[in-house]
């Protein structure tokens, strides 16, 4: 008896049987009756057809209902991919300026006086930053801080 009590505790606790007490558990099975022996002694309950035909109502009833319908994940991952292409393309593509000045519009007509203002901004400029002697005007293409000077300072001069 001890030995059935040991394979118990190694069975629930799902540790391995030995050899021989493996060889011993398959003749204490084997010894009892066939399985086929005791279920065929069991009653034929035969449900009836009345319980039958309510199932198959039960059943048809169910699988009328429609399923509920479900998001389309792919169309969403579909959606996000594009959008992100359509981004990039859109970065990509925009040109970026590389100075802080406006670009200057070829039919645009500037004034003597502009001219001049901004000769002289760019000589006081380049002779305050020791940048050039001032005998030369800066580029438009060299980006220039904010003048010293205010539109009615200048006009004193």
């Amino acid at each position: 008896m001890s030995m059935n009590r040991d394979w118990m505790r190694k069975l629930e606790n799902e540790e391995a049987l030995s050899m021989a007490e493996a060889h011993a558990l398959d003749e204490a099975l084997s010894a009892q009756a066939p399985v086929g022996d005791v279920v065929g002694q069991l009653e034929n309950d035969a449900p009836s057809l009345a319980w039958r035909s309510q199932l198959n109502e039960k059943l048809f009833a169910l699988s009328a209902t429609p399923a509920p319908k479900r998001f389309p994940w792919w169309r969403a991952a579909g959606f996000g991919t594009a959008t992100a292409a359509l981004a990039l393309v859109v970065f990509i593509s925009v040109p970026r300026t590389r100075s802080s000045v406006a670009p200057v519009v070829a039919n645009q007509r500037i004034s003597a006086e502009q001219v001049l203002l901004d000769s002289h901004r760019s000589t006081v400029f380049a002779l305050s930053t020791g940048a050039g002697d001032g005998a030369k005007p800066l580029s438009p293409e060299v980006s220039a801080p904010a003048p010293m000077w205010t539109e009615a300072e200048l006009e004193a001069f």
